[in-house]
């Protein structure tokens, strides 16, 4: 489960968006960056304060899949929802 946070950065702020994943569980932030002027291209950045990852980790990538397989290798797997029909 993931939760949008904020969409709405400066037109000059590399950032496009933010979500919290598995808000209550892991709670980590996830911010989308394009075209940073220090980093260059286009990254992910995952940031839970130290409890899960390490220290604001970035993956270089454009594939959710990549994003997913390093938070269960770090084991965040969020909670299961059962939703009724």
């Amino acid at each position: 489960m993931a939760n949008k946070l904020f969409a709405e950065y400066s037109e000059g702020d590399p950032r496009a968006w933010t979500i919290m994943i598995d808000p209550a569980g892991a709670s980590v932030f996830c911010t989308c960056y394009i075209n940073d002027p220090y980093f260059g291209d286009n990254y992910f950045e995952l940031h839970d304060g130290g409890q899960y990852l390490p220290n604001r980790l970035r993956l270089q990538t454009s594939s959710f899949e990549v994003l997913i397989e390093h938070l269960v290798k770090h084991g965040i797997r969020g909670t299961e929802r059962v939703v009724a029909a």
